[in-house]
């Protein structure tokens, strides 16, 4: 097989994956079409949630729990639902549980509860999802999965540790110490510090270096089967690796790229550019996934 060859099934390869994860909004679920619109991750309650069932947009209602502050919180969405993350100021978590169902009689169905920093939702089936909203002590401890549904994190500080799947995933503002695993979706990492890591699995994977670098420990993230894009703010500081498998697409075009170090080898392990000098503080990576590494705009960083 030529080098050309081999180039474009990886392209073909990863541009498959970020098709598949990209059309996840609609999802199949018990026989069900169920779309979630968080307005573009920005919506804080329910009122700014629009959820449809099969086309028609299902009914709705807010529960609202609270768990003490220092207690672990534990939170797995059940089926189609979502998870949003806000960090805050408060003592307690502040959770607001959007539920929405296709009919009355199945929103009355669903129950949400807490108990011990768990919390648990039960009677969303195939006509009803739980959506959760949760105000989150800096310093706190947190367990989260979502399955068929989006998860977000914003300006959280703690220890956190996560995994989503067939749904994006953004981490913004995140600090502490985030483990975090992604399955058929786009992760998006910006304006972040601390020890983060994060692996995806047939999902583009986006990180977004701001500032005058990175703060803590670090940040270690990789995609299998998915593109990576960095882009890097004018002045970054901290030493940044990024690496991808060889044979195919890789492209550095930030003002940093003209003085990095490189290997563009073919045949070697992976092919590299180091930004900045010392030790990478920042190691991004792909396998079978194009990289491109741009520059950061300040439009698009005060989006």
């Amino acid at each position: 097989m030529t080098e050309r060859t081999l180039r474009a099934v990886a392209l073909a390869a990863a541009t498959a994956a970020a098709t598949l994860v990209l059309t996840t909004p609609a999802l199949a679920w018990g026989g069900r079409n169920v779309s979630i619109d968080t307005d573009g991750g920005r919506a804080t309650g329910c009122a700014a949630v629009h959820v449809t069932i099969d086309g028609r947009s299902a009914v709705k209602e807010e529960v609202t729990l609270s768990v003490p502050g220092g207690t672990p919180l534990h939170l797995h969405a059940p089926g189609s639902g979502g998870i949003r993350v806000q960090g805050s100021d408060g003592r307690d978590f502040e959770i607001t549980a959007c539920k929405a169902a296709r009919t009355a009689d199945a929103l009355a169905a669903i129950s949400v509860s807490a108990s011990g920093g768990k919390v648990s939702a039960s009677g969303a089936d195939d006509d009803a999802m739980v959506f959760f909203f949760v105000r989150a002590p800096r310093g706190s401890t947190l367990d989260l999965a979502a399955v068929n549904g989006p998860m977000s994190l914003h300006e959280v500080v703690g220890n956190v540790t996560l995994s989503v799947a067939n749904g994006p995933l953004t981490l913004r503002g995140v600090a502490g110490t985030v483990h975090a695993s992604a399955q058929n979706g786009p992760v998006s990492i910006r304006d972040s510090a601390g020890d983060v890591k994060v692996e995806v699995v047939n999902g583009p994977l986006t990180a977004r270096l701001s500032g005058s670098g990175w703060e803590g420990k670090g940040l270690d993230a990789s995609t299998v089967n998915g593109p990576l894009t960095v882009l890097v703010a004018e002045g970054y500081g901290s030493s940044v690796r990024v690496s991808g498998s060889p044979h195919v697409p890789f492209r550095c075009r930030a003002a940093a790229c003209r003085d990095a170090r490189r290997s563009w080898d073919d045949e070697a392990e992976d092919r590299f550019v180091e930004l900045g000098s010392g030790d990478p503080v920042v190691r991004l990576s792909t396998v079978n996934g194009p990289v491109a590494v741009k520059d950061s705009s300040p439009e698009k960083d005060s989006d």
